[in-house]
C-alpha cells in the first residue's frame, strides 16, 4: 500500500486541481499566488474542497472530501492537500492509518504541502509527492508545465528554423528555375526568330521565282496573242473571207451567186460567187 499512490501515472499537464484546504489558510494563499501569477501564463483550474486540517476532526473531514472528489474523479488530474504549517502536535492526525490509507489508495496522484522540514508524517510518505511548503508544491506543478512547454518551444523553434531553411532552399531553387527558364526562353526566341527570317527569305525567293515564272508565261502568252492577231496577218498579205457573217474555211460553205466579204489590210471587198472549184489531189501536191 505504501507505493500505491506513487505508482499512479502522473498527467503530462496537471491542469485540473482538486484542493483540500482551509479557505483562509495562508499556505493556500501563497499557493494561489504562485499558481495564478506565474510569469509564463500557465493556467491551472483550482477547485477548493474545504476541510479541517488540524486535530482529530481533520481525519474524517479530509477523508470525506477525498470521497467526494473520488465520485467525480474524471474532472480532476491531481489532488493537493495544503496546510500552512503548524506545530508537530497539529500534524499528528496525518499519522492516522485511515487517513494515510485513503491517500495511498486514491486513484489519482495526491500531493501534500502540509508540514515543515522537521516534520514528516505517514500521510506525506504515502502520497505521490510531498512538498515542505505549499509554495514548493506550487513550484513543483509549475515545473511540470515547464517540462512540457520547453520541448514544445524547442520543437517550435526547430520547426521555424526548418521552415525558414526550406523556404530559403525553395526560393533559391525557384530563382535558378526562373533563370533557366529565362535563358531557355531567350534561346528559343532567338531560334524562332532565326527560323522566321529563314522562312521569310525562302518565301521571298519563292515569290520572286513564281513572279518571274508567271511574268515569263504572260510574256509568252502575249507573244502568242500578238502572233495570232488578225491585223498582223492582214499586214503580211493574208485576207479574211466571210460568208453570211461566218468565217469562210471550206468551199462547201458557198454556192454560185452567194455574196462574200473579203477583208484586207486597208479595207473590205464584197464579191459575188460565180463559180467554185475543188482542188484536186495533184493540184494540192503542186
Amino acid at each position: 500500500m505504501y507505493e500505491a499512490n506513487k505508482s499512479v501515472p502522473f498527467p503530462t499537464l496537471p491542469k485540473r486541481l482538486a484542493i483540500i484546504s482551509v479557505e483562509t489558510s495562508k499556505g493556500l494563499s501563497d499557493f494561489y499566488k504562485i499558481i495564478n501569477q506565474n510569469p509564463w501564463g500557465y493556467r491551472l483550474e483550482c477547485t477548493l474542497f474545504p476541510a479541517l486540517l488540524q486535530g482529530d476532526k481533520s481525519i474524517p473531514s479530509i477523508i470525506n472530501q477525498l470521497a467526494i472528489i473520488a465520485d467525480k474523479i474524471a474532472e480532476f488530474d491531481v489532488v493537493a492537500i495544503i496546510r500552512g504549517g503548524g506545530g508537530e502536535v497539529g500534524l499528528s492526525s496525518y499519522n492516522n492509518y485511515l487517513l494515510a490509507r485513503a491517500i495511498a489508495i486514491f486513484p489519482i496522484p495526491v500531493l501534500t504541502g502540509i508540514g515543515h522540514s522537521t516534520n514528516y508524517t505517514v500521510s506525506e510518505m504515502v502520497a505521490y509527492k510531498n512538498a515542505i511548503t505549499p509554495s514548493e508544491l506550487a513550484d513543483f506543478l509549475i515545473q511540470k508545465f515547464h517540462n512540457f512547454s520547453v520541448p514544445i518551444d524547442k520543437a517550435t523553434e526547430s520547426i521555424q528554423q526548418l521552415i525558414s531553411t526550406r523556404f530559403k532552399e525553395e526560393r533559391n531553387t525557384l530563382a535558378q528555375m526562373a533563370t533557366h527558364i529565362q535563358w531557355v526562353g531567350k534561346r528559343e526566341l532567338q531560334t524562332a526568330r532565326a527560323n522566321i527570317q529563314q522562312i521569310q527569305h525562302e518565301l521571298a525567293a519563292l515569290i520572286k521565282l513564281r513572279f518571274y515564272e508567271h511574268k515569263t508565261a504572260l510574256a509568252h502568252t502575249e507573244r502568242i496573242i500578238q502572233l495570232s492577231d488578225p491585223r498582223r496577218l492582214l499586214k503580211q498579205g493574208f485576207s479574211i473571207t466571210k460568208v453570211n457573217g461566218k468565217l469562210l474555211q471550206s468551199i462547201d460553205q458557198i454556192s454560185p451567186g452567194d455574196l462574200i466579204q473579203t477583208m484586207v489590210e486597208d479595207g473590205e471587198i464584197t464579191s459575188t460567187v460565180t463559180d467554185k472549184k475543188t482542188l484536186s489531189a495533184s493540184s494540192e501536191n503542186n
